[in-house]
């Protein structure tokens, strides 16, 4: 499975634990629908499908520089945009940049080329960093959907 699949995997998820939970239960782990995360999401999924179309160059596929700018860099921006907006950082949520730092530096190091890992490593670090987003790691609180 590549990297749109993964995320789309990870909206199911959410998307059917809403139904089949409920949205009050749900609301308990994961923060509500949000547009800045949805078109970092949709970002990056449109992008792989073009690759994987061979509508745009390889070269955007995980695994290198060009991925961290035209993908990476873009889906990250919109994730914090999401943090700043709920005030979702410390001295709140210290424990969610420290997560979120560590997955920048290993999405720096999976783009050097240096590592023959780096596209399934990138894979796993982006997916990692949209649940990071996504969850409450301190129980309720008072993030609003936007």
């Amino acid at each position: 499975m590549d990297l749109a699949g993964f995320m789309l995997l990870s909206l199911t998820v959410m998307s059917t634990s809403r139904k089949v939970l409920g949205p009050v239960e749900v609301s308990k782990w994961l923060v509500g629908h949000r547009t800045d995360i949805g078109v970092g999401v949709g970002w990056t999924i449109a992008l792989m499908i073009g690759v994987g179309m061979s509508v745009l160059p390889a070269s955007v596929a995980p695994g290198g520089t060009r991925h961290l700018i035209a993908v990476v860099f873009p889906q990250q921006l919109l994730f914090l945009r999401s943090l700043v907006e709920r005030k979702d950082l410390p001295p709140r949520h210290f424990n969610r940049l420290i997560l979120l730092v560590l997955a920048w530096a290993g999405l720096l190091a999976a783009s050097s080329g240096h590592w023959t890992a780096a596209p399934r490593a990138e894979i796993a670090l982006e997916v990692a960093t949209l649940w990071v987003v996504k969850l409450r790691l301190c129980g309720n609180s008072d993030d609003k959907a936007e």
